[in-house]
């Protein structure tokens, strides 16, 4: 199984993303592009021994020159299953809550949405 595509809004130093992930991908970009906060989100939801993390203000993106801010953030993650049609792991299963809904052996997984 592999991570597809990625989908984050409103998260620390992401205002809006959409990345498709292929067997290689490489993050490059300009300082404040937000590389770390993409990073930070999936450390967060894929940790294995991580506790449920606790979101704080710092969470939630701000606008830029000015100190508006976002007040819901949304991370998405799509898993695929590999050409050796390898299942979800049970720990995977019981940590978070997986939507099997098949769309090209894709199974999405939504893990949080706060407002």
């Amino acid at each position: 199984m592999y991570l597809q595509q990625v989908e984050i809004s409103g998260f620390r130093g992401i205002n809006r993303l959409s990345l498709t992930l292929d067997h290689n991908t490489v993050l490059i970009g300009e300082n404040t592009w937000g590389k770390s906060s993409l990073l930070d989100a999936l450390t967060i939801l894929l940790s294995p021994k991580q506790p449920l993390y606790q979101f704080s203000q710092h969470d939630f993106h701000h606008l830029v020159d000015t100190d508006e801010q976002v007040n819901n953030l949304q991370i998405i993650l799509v898993f695929c299953e590999n050409q050796s049609n390898t299942r979800v792991s049970q720990s995977l299963k019981k940590k978070y809550k997986f939507k099997n809904k098949k769309k090209s052996g894709c199974s999405y997984f939504v893990r949080l949405s706060m407002h």
